[in-house]
């Protein structure tokens, strides 16, 4: 089953599709404009359309300017469209597609219907001068609702509720336009026959343009709302849409107050400029906002295109504005102050040129193509982050949305930190060095397989410092993190070594003193002084040792002496507890004694916690300690006869530090409580290298 090949030819049928229906959009729409302005002039016609093509109750001298106003609508929204059918389909496409070969064709109708007043007998003359009180109906109400399709994080709750309306009131008006007949020539084919319906179509058709003028107000304060809320960095193009839609709203006033409204000549005036005025910001900002991403790989031509066509509205604009001043301070208007006029423009379009070129590549590129305006773009982006590779990964996301790139890679090419991404590295990166002071690099992955503009590599390349110092800020934050768990690690291990220190050496050397004590306290009572004397002077030994311990373990050092013997040492420990109770036994091997002296201690501290927990808890009458070698293997083992370590109870400190210090000479501990039977443990060690076997018994 072959499926890639079938996907590619679904894809090149809908590619060529979308170039048929854009070609087709240009040349309907530019061939009715041309055609409009062609039999205007060879026909000289007059400037002011029928009467009653129109439902628009606008005064003569508005609905003058209809046609023209088709004209540049024409000719401007063409192109946009074009670009946004080839590039995104979507319905602003389809609006401004309809908006502009409608207009074409309103401004044709208008030229056409007053040919047929010249001609008699012109083919369709009704059904194509009708065409330009309709053609304009769908697209102008609908770009009403343009800037709120646009807008990223979508229309909001009050544009969900604004867009359908407007697209009913659309339709409604279109109906409207269509089937009316309000004057008797000429003859609409396609009216509705039916006297009751002419007499409120007027009515009908003033209650939806007046609803999507309101309708357009609100969706200018929503984009003034969007505006104030939105990051700088994607405030301009935002702010021209914005601009520019609010032109367009004004001029549709123009089109609402009926002529018997007395309204100064200034203000029917500039009803008639703002649209021109709405189509220097609205089309650059439609483009922009509209194609988002896609705009790459067209970018510089729309950018040269905007520029030229926004210098050429200047450029009449100043023109137009220079001749009206020039008419009213009493001019003659001759060939010289025409020329005057137009020698002033020129020089001034030299300036004009430079600033509206830099203002349209910001915002087309944005600022991320100069290396400041990019800082600035990314500081606003970051804000405040975190020092560690957290804050690089944030580094590389706000990259990939200042430049929006499929994705960016940031490689420290430092051990410490990971190469850290954000979006999707599709196909060939680009590789950007990060200079001679890093060995860092930045990949980049511009949308559909673009390559990265120089512009965009410059701003790149001039920011490296900024991006070499979040490495090293991303690598001092894994160095503190490091050190940060070293010294809780160091801390927790001093509370540690300090609990078993005290809990094993410490506590079994009390508790043979408080034993050795009680006995010497009977001896008193049996009249046996001499003895309870030698006793507490033994006693008073073991403290001072404690003491001397104590000293060593705040100086660092550890609690416990190491004597020269592993048995020795087991004799001495079974000395502390001989007053305790249970009889005390100690079999041992010499051999196995002669062990290293980390060994012996841990074995002591082992044998002295099981000797604790035999006297405290078990309450046994008898404990055996026995040194003993099998199979190869040394073993110390600790028997009481005592009431077992219940089943149920939890393992404390004593039995965790039985196992530390098990663990640390990699010997094997055993711990068999039995309630009733008592308590055998067995710590199995490295044995000595020969054995003499001997017995000793206390």
């Amino acid at each position: 089953m072959i499926v890639a090949p079938a996907r590619a030819g679904v894809a090149a049928n809908a590619t060529r599709r979308r170039w048929i229906v854009a070609v087709s959009v240009v040349i309907v729409s530019w061939g009715l404009a041309a055609a409009s302005v062609v039999l205007s002039w060879v026909f000289r016609l007059p400037a002011e359309p029928l009467p009653g093509i129109f439902l628009s109750q606008a005064p003569a001298q508005v609905q003058s300017r209809f046609d023209d106003i088709g004209v540049v609508v024409a000719l401007i929204y063409a192109p946009v469209a074009t670009v946004l059918i080839l590039r995104r389909p979507q319905p602003v496409a389809v609006i401004l597609a309809a908006h502009a070969v409608g207009s074409g064709l309103a401004a044709f109708g208008v030229q056409y219907g007053l040919l047929g007043e010249q001609v008699p007998g012109l083919p369709l003359w009704g059904l194509l001068a009708y065409t330009a009180g309709w053609g304009f109906v769908p697209g102008t109400f609908l770009t009403a609702i343009v800037p709120l399709l646009l807008l990223r994080r979508g229309p909001g709750s009050l544009g969900r509720v604004l867009i359908p309306m407007t697209c009913i009131c659309a339709m409604l008006a279109t109906f409207l336009s269509i089937t009316h007949q309000t004057a008797p020539t000429p003859s609409n084919p396609l009216a509705l026959p039916w006297p009751q319906y002419q007499s409120f179509v007027v009515a009908a058709y003033a209650v939806t343009t007046t609803t999507t003028l309101v309708i357009s107000v609100a969706a200018a304060g929503i984009l003034i709302n969007r505006y104030a809320g939105s990051a700088r960095g994607s405030r301009r193009p935002l702010g021209w849409l914005t601009l520019g839609h609010v032109f367009l709203t004004l001029s549709y006033v123009a089109t609402v107050l009926p002529e018997s409204m007395t309204i100064p000549e200034t203000v029917w005036q500039f009803g008639m400029v703002a649209p021109v005025v709405g189509q220097i910001f609205y089309p650059a900002a439609v483009l922009v906002m509209g194609l988002d991403r896609r705009l790459r790989g067209v970018d510089v031509a729309v950018s040269r295109v905007l520029v030229t066509a926004i210098v050429a509205v200047l450029a009449v604009l100043a023109y137009h504005l220079a001749t009206s001043l020039l008419a009213l301070a009493g001019g003659d208007g001759g060939t010289f102050s025409v020329f005057l006029v137009a020698a002033v423009i020129a020089v001034g379009l030299h300036p004009v040129h430079t600033i509206v070129r830099r203002r349209i590549d910001l915002l087309v590129f944005g600022t991320t193509h100069d290396p400041s305006g990019l800082a600035t773009v990314l500081g606003d982006s970051l804000g405040g982050f975190d020092s560690g590779p957290e804050g690089l990964r944030a580094l590389a996301g706000a990259l990939r949305r200042s430049l929006g790139f499929d994705g960016v890679e940031i490689d420290p090419g430092s051990p410490l930190v990971e190469p850290q991404r954000s979006g999707r590295m599709t196909g060939r990166a680009t590789v950007i060095p990060l200079g001679v002071e890093s060995a860092g690099v930045v990949r980049l992955a511009p949308p559909d397989g673009a390559a990265v503009r120089p512009e965009e590599r410059a701003a790149l390349e001039g920011i490296a410092g900024l991006i070499t110092a979040v490495i090293q800020l991303a690598e001092a934050g894994v160095r503190a993190k490091r050190a940060r768990v070293e010294l809780v690690d160091a801390q927790h291990e001093q509370r540690r070594v300090l609990r078993r220190e005290l809990h094993d050496g410490m506590g079994p050397a009390l508790a043979g003193a408080g034993y050795s004590i009680a006995a010497a306290s009977n001896l008193l009572a049996q009249g046996k002084a001499g003895e309870a004397g030698h006793m507490l002077r033994r006693v008073e030994e073991q403290l001072r040792e404690r003491e001397r311990a104590l000293i060593g373990l705040a100086k660092g050092h550890v609690l416990d002496p190491v004597e020269a013997e592993l048995a020795d040492g087991l004799a001495d420990l079974l000395a502390r507890f001989d007053d305790a109770g249970p009889r005390l036994s100690l079999h041992a091997a010499s051999g196995v004694s002669a062990v290293d002296a980390r060994t012996r201690r841990a074995l002591l501290l082992i044998a002295s916690e099981a000797l604790v927990n035999a006297v405290r808890h078990a309450r046994a009458t008898r404990i055996e300690v026995r040194l003993t070698r099998a199979n190869g293997t040394a073993a110390l083992e600790v028997h009481d006869d005592g009431v077992g370590m219940p089943l149920e109870r939890t393992v404390g400190v004593g039995v965790t530090s039985m196992r530390e210090w098990a663990a640390s000479i990699d010997a094997d501990l055993r711990v068999e409580a039995v309630p009733g039977r008592g308590t055998h443990v067995t710590v199995r060690f490295a044995p000595a290298p020969t054995i003499t076997p001997s017995t000793r018994a206390r």
